[in-house]
């Protein structure tokens, strides 16, 4: 999995930046997961754009609540989203070495250490776009760094 974007889907998530970004011609080649899919009525919306709007290069899957398989597998972690701070998924992203790319809001930093532990972006879908190509060229060794040091912060500053 190159990028995994694990959550609820709804509106504050941007799980429609996503989906564009990934309908971009460099990533075509990517393989991507979106986890979030629910029965609840009220992301009805956000959920149907995602149903209609589906690029190829992308699985879409129910929201599980076991989500470790998926993070052993994947590369990269998405959260364009109005509020990152807590975001379970995110932590529990990282302490498996998936690496971060966050938006620049309240908290993000005291997360993620923008270009060590991961990346945080402004928070446009430009900015989100830019930051998931480049991602997207890091070569093998800059990747293990960057999973290496996701790892270490979690356990550094998250655990007990």
């Amino acid at each position: 999995i190159d990028f995994l974007w694990l959550n609820r889907i709804i509106k504050e998530r941007k799980s429609d930046w996503f989906i564009s970004v990934l309908k971009k011609g460099e990533l075509n080649n990517t393989v991507n997961y979106l986890i979030g899919l629910t029965d609840k009525t009220f992301h009805k919306n956000e959920q149907s754009f995602v149903k209609i709007n589906k690029p190829d290069n992308l699985i879409i899957l129910e929201y599980t609540r076991t989500p470790f398989e998926y993070y052993a597998r994947a590369k990269f972690f998405v959260l364009p989203a109005d509020i990152i701070f807590a975001n379970n998924s995110l932590l529990e992203a990282m302490s498996c070495g998936v690496v971060p790319l966050i938006s620049d809001m309240p908290g993000a930093s005291m997360i993620v250490e923008d270009g060590k532990s991961g990346f945080i972006f402004r928070h446009t879908q430009h900015d989100f776009e830019i930051v998931i190509v480049k991602a997207s060229r890091l070569t093998n060794e800059q990747y293990s760094q960057f999973s290496k040091a996701a790892k270490e912060k979690i356990a550094r500053d998250f655990s007990p």
